[in-house]
């Protein structure tokens, strides 16, 4: 009987494995009883502030399209460059009427003359790119960018 000693060789690493799932269960148990749950409020920050850059986003492209098709009754023989000063006369009059602070760099690129008109058949086309609107709340700001683009019958 002297090579009936048993195998001790699992016991430090089974040890080690109780720790360590030891361990485990009281970190889930401590952040568990640590959370607060306000994800709800946060989560209704983050809706209104999409709800408010997609109001921003649908308030300015009514608004250009509102200046193009004002521009087009009141400009329907003008060249190109005509509608273009047309527009940006138009532009700066509702600019100075309906003052919105969240529109971005709208006005701006207008004002500028960053834009183009070009003639196409019977129909000229306005095109202003690499526009933005914003939405802040809090901390948080959200910025979208995009172009626009529309015909006018002339």
């Amino acid at each position: 009987m002297e090579n009936a000693c048993m195998n001790k060789k699992g016991d430090i690493p089974s040890i080690i494995l109780i720790i360590a799932a030891g361990a485990l269960v009281i970190t889930g148990a401590v952040i568990f009883a640590l959370f607060n749950g306000e994800l709800a409020a946060r989560s209704g920050d983050y809706a209104s502030l999409m709800n408010q850059l997609e109001f921003n986003y649908q308030y300015a492209l009514k608004n250009f399209e509102m200046i193009i098709e004002q521009a087009g009754i009141q400009c329907s023989s003008c060249d190109e460059n005509q509608f273009k000063e047309k527009i940006i006369e138009i532009a700066a009059i509702r600019e100075s009427q309906f003052r919105y602070e969240n529109l971005g760099n709208a006005y701006g690129k207008i004002r500028s003359g960053e834009f183009t008109v070009q003639q196409k058949e019977n129909e000229l086309q306005v095109i202003i790119e690499d526009l933005f609107v914003k939405a802040e709340s809090g901390n948080n700001l959200a910025i979208r960018s995009y172009s626009f683009a529309r015909e006018v019958d002339i």
